[in-house]
């Protein structure tokens, strides 16, 4: 069983609707545009390919891969930070609010996502 979610309210500070409303833009905007990216790279890679199967890799997108390919790796890239756009806008919203404890906790996250973000490019 879980445990019920507490209102904001019963933690003595105020509901900010704007918080919700945020981030669930900043992540719905993502997840279509990283969607249309990849659908369009898909039809171009596969109208432009000839049958041939290529290997999308996101951080390759300046090199002379084909269209498409790069349009997917956009696509990729996009649905891949869209989360940490995500946190990033709440920890916004909690400096407004001057909520510490939750920005110290935001900036922890942001920062375990930056180290993984570095580990991933270096190895």
């Amino acid at each position: 069983m879980s445990d019920p979610v507490v209102p904001d309210e019963q933690l003595g500070r105020p509901a900010d609707p704007r918080t919700n409303t945020l981030v669930q833009w900043v992540l719905r905007t993502g997840l279509v545009m990283a969607l249309a990216l990849l659908i369009v790279g898909l039809i171009v890679q596969m109208s432009t390919s000839n049958g041939q199967a290529v290997q999308v890799r996101m951080f390759h997108l300046l090199s002379t891969a084909p269209a498409g390919t790069k349009i997917m790796g956009v696509g990729m890239l996009v649905l891949t930070l869209t989360p940490a756009v995500g946190v990033l806008s709440v920890v916004g919203s909690w400096i407004r609010e001057r909520d510490t404890r939750f920005v110290g906790v935001g900036a922890a996250v942001v920062a375990v996502l930056a180290a993984a973000v570095l580990v991933g490019l270096a190895g």
